[in-house]
């Protein structure tokens, strides 16, 4: 059984609000690739990509840089994952999580490497959660969550830490999706419950919440940009239908809605370029399509493009938007119901995987110049295509994000 036909089986037991929660963290990060107000292009610049390898049962992390493998210092007695790396200037650094093979732990850290060099940054008595990594003008934050269990409770507490001290997000259960960093300022996407129980879409701007919808209905903010002094969230609002929500982009407090009624819609990330917004989105038609098919969705301002025509199951892993043009990494069910690596430009669809018959994932894209690199993983595989061009950079690892030398985060 491949990995989105088990998924859509698995989200059937839940309402749709959960079920757009559990696909929206199943997927890393919502946007990949140097920002519209990092550096121009350095054609020539390295090439970074996180993940692990496998050594017999156990999790190792690793970088690769330009396809050769560096093996990260790591705790000895865990299981160690790379997830998220950011390149400025000359440093490297790289998101991970260790935690104890065994599975009854209720423990884990968060770490870092900056350059190779290993930084711990919970301190291992709570179980703690890497999601997203950032860094601006030499501030390194971080995205994650610390969990008390051995106090009883099962409410995962969300914080960002700048150069290591933690900041909170929330008191009550909370979610939080898609983090970026401008000048210096955090901007945080998920939701929280309200008065009503309800979960209301939000966005933390250093940690100050600002609720994007009334909480009479469940919400969630699930990626947000910010380019000078616009802000745009992805937010999707339960409708009351029996299969299907409300997707809208929310842009310095006006809401526009994309899609609503019975189609169920998974935000996946939102850019801004010059004030025009791109988003990227899943669907499924609870009417007519069932659970065998998805489309992926793109949208410029609110213009959409299908992607894909919705014959199979499908989804989005990342945007990047290069001067108004629009690059996307998917993947798409074949005949043979396993999912193809693939990636789009200008709504041209390239089909990155070599092997049919093998289930190949795309999980990070970068844009540089001319150059468009893909990663994905097929079982142990990892592979990055330049260009449609595929290299397999480990045949016992796994490629979790990518990123590039001289471009921003």
């Amino acid at each position: 059984m491949n990995y989105l036909t088990y998924l859509s089986g698995a989200i059937k037991a839940l309402n749709p609000l959960a079920a757009l929660l559990v696909l929206a963290a199943l997927v890393s990060c919502s946007k990949d690739g140097p920002s519209e107000d990092g550096p121009e292009d350095q054609p020539n610049g390295s090439v970074y990509i996180a993940g692990y390898v496998r050594n017999g049962i156990r999790l190792e992390p690793a970088l690769w840089e330009n396809g050769e493998l560096t093996a990260l210092p790591f705790n000895s007695g865990s299981n160690t994952r790379a997830i998220d790396i950011a390149v400025e200037g000359k440093d490297t650094y790289v998101l991970g999580q260790e935690r104890s093979p065994n599975s009854f732990s209720r423990v884990s850290t968060i770490v870092l490497w900056k350059n190779k060099e290993m930084q711990v940054i919970t301190d291992g008595t709570k179980r703690a959660e890497a999601l997203k990594l950032a860094v601006d003008k030499g501030n390194v934050y971080i995205l994650g969550t610390e969990t008390d269990q051995s106090a009883g409770s099962a409410t995962a507490i969300y914080k960002y830490w700048k150069n290591g001290v933690p900041t909170t997000l929330n008191t009550k259960d909370a979610s939080a999706m898609d983090m970026v960093v401008r000048n210096n300022d955090v901007y945080i996407a998920g939701d929280e419950k309200g008065a009503s129980n309800r979960r209301v879409a939000t966005y933390w701007k250093n940690g100050i919440p600002v609720a994007l919808t009334d909480g009479t209905k469940d919400a969630t903010a699930t990626a947000i940009d910010v380019q000078g002094t616009d802000i745009a969230a992805l937010v999707q609002e339960s409708t009351g239908e029996l299969f299907g929500n409300a997707l809208s982009v929310w842009k310095n407090g006006k809401v526009t809605t994309l899609r609503s009624g019975n189609v169920l819609s998974s935000g996946r990330a939102i850019t801004l370029e010059n004030g025009v917004v791109h988003a990227l989105n899943t669907e499924r038609d609870g009417a007519s399509s069932g659970f065998g098919s998805e489309k992926v969705m793109y949208w410029k301002d609110n213009v959409k493009t299908a992607i894909t025509d919705g014959a199979a199951l499908a989804e989005a892993t990342a945007l990047v938007i290069r001067s108004g043009q629009a690059y996307i990494a998917f993947h798409e069910n074949n005949s043979e119901r396993n999912p193809v690596a693939k990636s789009a430009k200008g709504g041209v669809v390239k089909v990155l995987s070599k092997l049919p018959d093998e289930s190949m994932t795309t999980t990070g894209l970068w844009v540089n110049g001319a150059d468009e690199y893909v990663i994905g993983n097929s079982g142990h595989r990892a592979y990055v295509w330049k260009n449609g061009e595929e290299t397999v950079i480990a045949h016992n690892g796994y490629a979790a994000a990518i990123a590039m030398a001289g471009n921003g985060n």
